[in-house]
């Protein structure tokens, strides 16, 4: 059975990052790069944290640390044994562990995972929502946190008395400016639990923004039971997703410490707000308007929904659309139509099988983020058509019935 095992010995592997949010993502996109990168340096090992579920990390436990990942792209599929974890914490258990282990010397970059809902941002996206009630706990009760930043303080604080030497800080999650909205975050959070500890966070830790692209679909019991049977044995965590994967870095400080991931792939630049910005509206929006569309008409996969000729136009339209604010010279204009028919052939793969109901969870938030803004920048006079097309539909699809009239189920 074709089963490609690690090039380098998981035994050996020690760990120098910290992942809070461990899922399936993560550990299809960040840990896909860190397994390429351990033959060449065994010291970047993962230490997986979970805020609020063990299932994953359960999974992970029972066969030491591994996990298989399945590449899908059309009928080809490669079947790897990831062995990037090196330890596991479930920090609800005993929050002085993840405490202590934010503090550890060896650990030389923290890397987070935790969706929107995570980051705690009040209504605008600009501020902390000090009201939340888990906020609240968490700056009444500094030594029990619950969120984030309320680890993150400790943690730090605790590094300072160690002595324990710079940190780089990555978001890996699809909001705006992720890692410096984590940032602003953080040092409001600081400014009422313990505003001397800013200064330490600002000169010893560096907030870097990054893209993250890998559409990894929840693993279905079908996609477990093929897998097993093509390879010959089971496993107790198995994620499927893309062969493609990016991940662009901001430049850190000289003196904060990075994976040396450039040696895999990562692009390593200034500044990553451009890419960003071509990302998250020409495919997370773009995916948005597949998912809302889909809903609409009853569909339960992403590529059965783009494979209607007028969808396909649909999102075609929409991708020029946003190209208008995107690209301003010819040459950025055919590098973004290259980009963006590369991103319709992903979504057009069956392979994913990824559905509908996944990519649309949360549309409420996400349409908000991505498509209200994407009406925001049209240069004026004009009109973002296909935006407001799909605000429209999201409109009738709060009714939970699609077009027909039949019922469907969504996360929202």
């Amino acid at each position: 059975k074709s089963v490609v095992a690690p090039s380098y010995d998981p035994s050996k592997v020690t760990p120098s990052i910290l992942h809070i949010g461990t899922g399936n993502f993560a550990l299809a996109h960040l840990g896909s790069y860190i397994h390429d990168l351990l033959p060449l340096d065994n010291s970047w090992g993962i230490v997986a944290v979970s805020l609020r579920s063990q299932k994953t990390l359960n999974a992970l436990r029972k066969q030491d640390n591994m996990y298989l990942l399945v590449e899908r792209k059309d009928q080809q599929r490669v079947t790897k044994v990831m062995a990037p974890v090196v330890d596991t914490i479930f920090a609800p258990r005993d929050p002085q562990i993840l405490v202590r282990r934010i503090a550890d010397p060896s650990i030389r970059c923290i890397t987070v995972t935790i969706t929107n809902k995570g980051y705690y941002l009040a209504a605008a996206g600009t501020k902390l929502d000090l009201n939340h009630a888990d906020i609240k706990h968490d700056l009444m009760n500094p030594d029990q946190p619950k969120t984030v930043y309320g680890y993150l303080a400790a943690g730090l604080h605790f590094r300072r008395q160690n002595g324990a030497g710079p940190l780089s800080v990555l978001s890996l999650d699809n909001i705006e400016q992720n890692s410096k909205t984590f940032h602003m975050g953080f040092l409001q959070f600081l400014d009422k639990v313990n505003p001397n500890l800013i200064p330490y966070v600002e000169s010893q830790t560096a907030f870097l923004t990054t893209l993250v692209d890998r559409i990894t679909p929840e693993p279905t019991d079908s996609f477990r039971t093929e897998s097993h049977q093509q390879i010959g044995f089971s496993s107790t965590l198995t994620i499927g997703c893309e062969s493609y994967r990016q991940l662009i870095i901001d430049a850190p400080p000289a003196h904060i410490p990075l994976p040396p991931l450039d040696k895999v792939g990562v692009k390593i630049v200034p500044n990553s707000g451009d890419y960003w910005q071509r990302k998250f509206y020409c495919l997370n929006a773009a995916h948005m308007v597949l998912a809302t569309a889909g809903a609409r008409m009853g569909a339960k996969y992403i590529h059965d929904t783009i494979r209607v000729p007028q969808l396909h136009r649909l999102i075609h339209r929409a991708q020029k659309e946003w190209c208008t604010f995107l690209a301003t010279s010819p040459a950025e204009q055919a590098e973004l139509a290259q980009y963006t028919a590369q991103i319709r052939e992903r979504f057009s793969d069956p392979a994913l099988n990824d559905t509908v109901r996944r990519v649309g969870a949360r549309a409420t938030s996400k349409l908000s983020d991505r498509l209200l803004s994407a009406i925001d920048r049209a240069p004026q006079p004009s009109v973002m058509r296909v935006p407001t097309f799909t605000l429209a539909m999201y409109l009738h699809n709060l009714s939970r019935k699609t077009q027909r009239g039949n019922a469907f189920e969504a996360d929202d």
